[in-house]
């Protein structure tokens, strides 16, 4: 199962966030801010990233994405909001946010956004699992409607079709 970082400056919020997560199974911390996301990531190095694109600190949840993805590369994020616009839409487009959940938004999306996350980032198996390197992983991420097939892989060839 997946690592998940939630990063909410609404405590109930973040609290409600982190229990529907754990209890689908995932390890789940959470932030109350981007500097404090960024200290915790270093050493719980998540897979996912779950932020509100606005936070009461000098960071916002885009540019906690863009700050993490220079030590995790891997790491994909769901931004959510409860002031959606175009803009942010095409910022998030441009950051690669893997989802965008508006607020108020029902606990099966955000179920169902990590789900496809951790699905779609699972490390690729051919008779035992290898590893996705960083490079072929962030590219994946920001191409989410690829299927992934791996052949000869434990000789180093992935191959990537299109869907």
């Amino acid at each position: 199962m997946a690592k998940v970082l939630v990063v909410d400056d609404e405590p109930d919020y973040r609290s409600q966030l982190k229990s529907l997560l754990t209890a689908e199974g995932y390890q789940v911390e959470t932030a109350e801010d981007g500097v404090r996301a960024i200290e915790l990531a270093r050493a719980f190095r998540p897979d996912v990233l779950v932020a509100d694109w606005m936070l009461r600190s000098s960071r916002h949840g885009i540019q906690v994405c863009e700050s993490l993805r220079h030590t995790l590369p891997s790491l994909v994020t769901i931004l959510i909001t409860g002031y959606p616009t175009e803009q942010l839409r095409a910022d998030a487009a441009r950051a690669a946010v893997f989802a965008f959940l508006e607020k108020p938004f029902e606990a099966d999306e955000l179920r169902d956004a990590v789900k496809r996350v951790d699905q779609h980032t699972a490390d690729v198996c051919v008779e035992g699992c290898h590893r996705v390197n960083f490079e072929v992983a962030h590219l994946l991420r920001r191409q989410p409607h690829w299927i992934i097939r791996a052949q000869n892989f434990a000789q180093g060839v992935l191959m990537i079709e299109r869907d």
